[in-house]
């Protein structure tokens, strides 16, 4: 019996209770997953993407619109991610603009991004990696530079070279780099507060030497032109773009700030810096070592003091350094650079219209003491200093100056005595002093842009009535010297007035790193 008991026992707690048997059934998952899911969800969201539902967001770019849905967006590329969940004004936006990718880049990008499929040729690799790089789309991006490598050969590798980006690579030839970077041709702010703080500087010897050279060609400009070493002279065009450059202006309501560039050659218009306050009614050149010198009107109709600055714009940098103030102010003002120097030419103040010039020598921090003020000046960079050199001119307002072959060219102006725009031209010459009379231009204008481009006169807009700041010039034409002939070029997109204008030799890379629209 005890026997039998026991064995009872043991059958017994062998066998499970019904309670143990479902939990038993409980923990035994069985794992499912299905490869084709995923594809299945953003085929439908692509299809939802281009039927425009449930999208809560529309991506611009060049005047179109791709509606699209935050949440695919932010989980492929980290630059939508922080933009749609952090503060930024764009996640409150329902229009939002992608700047620096075009149209066509963005809609083959987001095709990429729902589909996971793309099709890269040679003549859109180049933009489709500028697009993903900047977007952070890092998928695209890799098969962008897959696409590359295995077409590498003799006749691209330099322009593969130009569009890579190794930073660890010229970590490791830091000192050779730097030898080749023009340090003395640098803002002398950016040079103390960022070059001077950058660890591999600081750490290499020969870097640290090559800073302190710099410093000194800043603190001694008397001195520069003992100078013949290669860094301290700009590169030769071959890097750079032939571009104009608007500057200011006035809107029919106020001064502006915007300076925009337009680059012939890539048919593109480019934002830059803008300037510290809006002004219209100024004047602006560039001189020899590529530099863009802003000089008097008004701001915000209040009118410039004698003691206002000359701006100096930096295309490399895209930024401004502050300059010698002239002798007199001026608003009305034309300005112009030959050999070096920088001519102000025109109305001073509330003064009667006088005809005389004051020049600009850089190279001294005083301007000479001068007591006409309606005088044409130069300034010489060199000496950072203004100085009249002539007073034989006939009345000027209101014209715009350029330089052509050595020479000063005076377009348009104001006729104070007909009370109309001019069409006249005239041309100073600087070795002789002397003015010459130019073919007249097709259509009398006031104040318009100028630049030279071609081995020609550009001559955009203008005002056909100084009293009246609401009204614009709409053509443009071109004068010709070999047959002193002006030839119509055609109108403007937008008619602009009381801007500056000149011609600028643009760095090649800000033409891809900075906005840029058709």
């Amino acid at each position: 019996m005890g026997e039998e008991s026991n064995s009872g026992s043991s059958l017994a707690s062998e066998e499970a209770s019904p309670d143990e048997e479902m939990s038993s059934s409980k923990s035994a998952v069985e794992p499912l997953k299905d490869p084709g899911n995923m594809e299945r969800i953003f085929s439908s969201m692509d299809a939802l993407r281009k039927d425009k539902v449930l999208c809560d967001v529309l991506l611009c770019a060049e005047g179109e619109e791709f509606p699209c849905h935050k949440v695919v967006l932010a989980s492929c590329s980290p630059y939508f991610k922080a933009m749609f969940t952090t503060a930024m004004a764009e996640k409150e936006q329902h229009r939002v603009p992608v700047n620096n990718v075009g149209a066509s880049e963005l809609r083959t990008l987001l095709d990429f991004v729902y589909t996971s499929t793309i099709g890269i040729t040679d003549t859109n690799v180049e933009t489709l990696l500028s697009a993903a790089n900047y977007l952070q789309v890092t998928g695209l991006k890799d098969a962008c530079c897959r696409f590359i490598e295995a077409r590498l050969d003799e006749t691209n590798c330099l322009g593969v070279y130009q569009l890579a980006d190794s930073p660890e690579t010229r970590k490791e030839g830091f000192e050779e780099i730097f030898k080749h970077v023009r340090l003395p041709l640098m803002n002398p702010y950016y040079l103390a507060h960022k070059v001077a703080e950058t660890p591999e500087v600081i750490q290499n010897e020969t870097c640290c030497k090559l800073l302190e050279e710099a410093k000194m060609f800043h603190l001694l400009p008397d001195r520069r032109r003992e100078s013949s070493r290669p860094w301290t002279t700009p590169r030769s065009k071959s890097s750079m773009l032939e571009a104009a450059v608007l500057v200011g202006g006035h809107d029919q309501l106020e001064p502006v700030r915007n300076v925009d560039c337009y680059i012939p050659s890539k048919g593109k218009w480019l934002d830059l810096a803008p300037l510290r306050m809006g002004v219209y009614k100024h004047g602006v050149t560039a001189s020899g070592q590529n530099s863009l010198f802003v000089v008097g009107g008004e701001h915000r109709r209040v009118q410039c003091k004698c003691n206002d600055p000359t701006w100096i714009f930096h295309p490399a940098l895209n930024s401004y350094c502050q300059a010698a103030a002239m002798t007199c102010r001026r608003r009305n003002v034309s300005l112009a650079s030959v050999d070096g120097c920088v001519y102000a030419v025109g109305a001073t103040d509330n003064e009667p219209d006088v005809p005389s010039v004051e020049r600009y020598n850089a190279g001294v921090t005083d301007t000479a003491d001068d007591e006409r003020v309606g005088c044409i000046q130069c300034f010489d960079p060199d000496s950072d200093r203004w100085e009249t050199v002539s007073s034989s001119l006939p009345p000027l307002s209101y014209s715009s100056p350029c330089v052509l072959n050595g020479k000063l060219y005076l377009v348009g102006g104001w006729d104070s005595w007909k009370r109309e725009s001019s069409r006249s031209v005239v041309c100073f010459d600087p070795k002789t002093s002397t003015w010459n009379i130019c073919e007249p231009m097709k259509e009398g204008r006031a104040s318009p842009g100028v630049a030279v481009m071609e081995s020609k006169i550009f001559v955009f807009g203008g005002s056909p009535d100084v009293g009246d700041e609401r009204q614009a010039v709409g053509t443009m034409e071109t004068y010709h010297p070999e047959t002193n002939k002006w030839l119509w070029r055609g109108k403007m997109k937008v008619k602009r007035s009381w801007f500056g204008c000149t011609t600028l030799n643009i760095p090649y890379s800000m033409a891809h790193r900075r906005r840029a629209s058709k």
